[in-house]
């Protein structure tokens, strides 16, 4: 069961290491969107409609994801985060079942508990 546990939580670290670095790719087209509207007021240049917006988006946001995934880095952690889940993906359901079963524990316990409750004495708060 600790095995499971291990693989489930090298899941999340790089799950969320490449959360990161999505995060930043983000951030970074945001900045570049935002000097490009600039420029465009700057130079009196009005924007159309939204749709004309969604397409300097995605010319930059596609530019840029490309540019920071061909990075080393990059490619070792997408590499990474594969590894994971391909390790992770065959003890998931016995994970499961076993946090299942903990669950299952808990809520006998708990009916235990009410229906030892339940059938004590208790004092009449009424007298």
């Amino acid at each position: 069961m600790l095995k499971n546990i291990d693989n489930w939580l090298n899941l999340i670290q790089t799950s969320f290491d490449y959360q990161l670095l999505l995060s930043d790719i983000l951030m970074r087209t945001f900045e570049e969107l935002v000097y490009e509207l600039k420029d465009c007021q700057i130079q009196d240049d009005k924007l159309g409609d939204l749709r004309q917006l969604i397409r300097i988006w995605s010319r930059i946001f596609d530019q840029k994801f490309a540019d920071k995934l061909r990075l080393e880095d990059a490619v070792l952690l997408q590499g990474k985060l594969l590894n994971t889940v391909i390790n992770y993906l065959p003890h998931q359901q016995e994970l499961s079942k076993e946090f299942v079963q903990f669950l299952e524990i808990l809520g006998k316990i708990n009916l235990i508990n009410i229906f030892n409750y339940l059938g004590s004495p208790r004092l009449d708060m009424l007298n």
